[in-house]
């Protein structure tokens, strides 16, 4: 969850995932999730699932994945439920109001976490680190999310004129390990992530590759002005 503020219960019990949902004993392949649907309502936190991504069973849904997701829109499995999809339009369109003016940015920033939650192959660049337990039921609180660096880059270029999203600066701007660590902690966010981005990613995960960012001064609807991309300045 992006914007959604909850303290946590001083009853709660973490539990380090250490050989149940990280390591061998993880499948990782296409197609494979990490966690799936919600498991703590209060914050949206999701339940940690290894198990194959499933269809939307709403058309709703399926819609707004088209909207906020395009890059996911052919997809017909997901790691995603519809609870989830609703909630990740509630939590980025809390950004939207912010970023609309620079389209491409905004599609970034809605891809980062996209990937995170919805993608059909979280196995491959995500793991589960930390989970809680309340009333006997088990939910994700941390992640650890591996990014090339193409896709962590492409995200921070296209929307560093915009340092309240980023980091929560009103003036000036938001180095990229700045943006990572407030965009994966602060006191809004519920579920926690770790952004790896910086060194060679360690076998067996698969980085998301770049392919789904766009430069904020590449040709189309979402093209960015000067304004608020500084590569559409040169």
């Amino acid at each position: 969850a992006l914007y959604i503020k909850m303290k946590l219960p001083s009853f709660l019990v973490v539990v380090l995932l250490v050989g149940c949902t990280t390591g061998d004993s993880v499948v990782r392949k296409p197609g494979m999730c990490v966690m799936y649907d919600v498991c703590k309502a209060k914050g949206d936190l999701p339940c940690p699932s290894n198990t194959p991504a499933k269809p939307l069973e709403e058309d709703k849904s399926k819609a707004i994945i088209a909207e906020i997701c395009p890059h996911l829109s052919e997809e017909e499995l997901l790691c995603c439920s519809d609870s989830q999809v609703a909630a990740l339009k509630s939590q980025t369109d809390k950004a939207k109001f912010m970023l609309s003016s620079c389209g491409n940015c905004l599609h970034n920033f809605r891809a980062l976490f996209c990937d995170m939650v919805c993608s059909p192959n979280q196995s491959e660049f995500m793991d589960v680190s930390e989970t809680e337990e309340s009333d006997g039921v088990e939910h994700v609180t941390r992640l650890s999310y591996y990014l090339s660096n193409g896709y962590a880059t492409g995200m921070y270029e296209s929307c560093k004129k915009f340092p309240m999203v980023l980091c929560m600066k009103f003036f000036g701007k938001c180095t990229i390990e700045e943006t990572y660590n407030f965009l994966g902690d602060n006191s809004f966010t519920t579920l926690k992530t770790d952004y790896h981005y910086k060194d060679p990613t360690p076998a067996p995960f698969k980085p998301r590759p770049a392919d789904t960012m766009v430069p904020c001064d590449a040709e189309g609807d979402g093209q960015c002005s000067c304004h608020t991309c500084e590569a559409a300045c040169n």
